[in-house]
This record gives C-alpha cells, structure tokens and sequence, in this order.
C-alpha cells in the first residue's frame, strides 16, 4: 500500500477551517456528516478524510464542499485566486 505524503501547513488550516465551516453547517442546518456527504456524491468516508486532515484537498473536492457549505474557496484559502493565476476572484 502506498503511503501518504505528509500534508503541508497550508493544507492542514484548510483542513480545520472546513472542518469548522463544515460543523457549523451541520449544526444550523440539522445535518450529519454522512448527508453531507451522499448531498455531494461522496462516501462519508471521503468527506470526513478531508475534513480531519487526513487527505490533501483538491481543488474540485474544495469546491465541491464549498458549493455545499454555500461559503467561497477563499473563505477556505485566501491565496488561492493569486494562486490560480485569478486576482480578480479576490473580489468574491
């Protein structure tokens, strides 16, 4: 079995500030965790590897959860428009 490369610190406060977004959803809107994810076409296992961490983030997976919780990627990563080459995203 391949092993997992070690996530780096950007990926990681991704990682918590989705999981926080993703626990605030759950809570206002009376959802788990396993609706959230079959509401996004994933396993609960895939969401909930994503939200502690375990897995790096893609972008579609980013967007995809983001779309769901109804909050920008940036909200999840502030560099990210500067990072795809997009600075007029910023202004989302």
């Amino acid at each position: 079995m391949a092993q997992r490369r070690e996530l780096t610190a950007r990926e990681r406060e991704m990682a918590l500030v989705l999981s926080r977004k993703a626990k605030a959803f759950m809570d206002l809107h009376g959802q788990s965790q396993r609706k959230m994810a079959t509401g996004m076409g994933w396993t609960p296992g895939t969401l909930n590897q994503y939200l502690l961490g375990n897995q790096a983030i893609n972008y579609d997976a980013l967007f995809t959860i983001c779309a769901y919780l109804q909050i920008s990627p940036l909200d999840v990563d502030p560099t990210l428009a500067q990072r795809l080459g997009h600075p007029e995203l910023q202004r989302l």
